[in-house]
């Protein structure tokens, strides 16, 4: 594989679904239209990302979300003073709603067996929502790139 693996026009006006593992730790994580991340490109490419997605069973697990994780993003995105205005959220005005619908599709990949995770724009990843049991088959496992730890900043 070359070293480009996405083309960065492409990466950076989607939100890619990213999988990855450290060890048998299966994680996810949405590019939000940023460039995919070194420790991914360099280890698998699109085409077997889009496997992996394809490969995915039905989402049936119970999951715990990390709501005040959430909660800082959003502020920190409305701004310190709250405004809602210039945000994605404009026509919202309610703080909870506004978490239940931020969390829905990392819930979905919880619920499948991934720590789930959002990436902010200082290339931190937050875990957005855990599984309570954390089963992935052997074959989805074999598809993920494994990655060292200190290769991504997890908080």
């Amino acid at each position: 594989m070359s070293e480009t693996h996405y083309h960065s026009n492409y990466a950076n006006s989607r939100d890619i679904d990213c999988f990855f593992r450290i060890g048998d730790v299966a994680y996810h994580f949405a590019s939000n239209g940023q460039p995919i991340p070194r420790f991914v490109t360099r280890k698998t490419n699109l085409q077997i990302q889009e496997e992996v997605y394809q490969a995915l069973p039905n989402a049936t697990g119970d999951v715990e979300t990390r709501r005040e994780t959430v909660r800082g993003l959003i502020m920190k995105e409305l701004g310190d003073a709250g405004q809602i205005e210039n945000s994605p959220f404009d026509e919202r005005t309610n703080i909870e709603g506004m978490i239940d619908e931020y969390v829905d599709s990392f819930k979905e990949m919880a619920r499948i067996g991934f720590i789930s995770m959002d990436l902010d724009e200082t290339d931190r990843y937050h875990i957005i929502a855990t599984p309570k049991d954390q089963v992935l088959s052997q074959k989805i496992m074999g598809m993920l790139p494994d990655v060292q730890a200190e290769e991504i900043i997890i908080e």
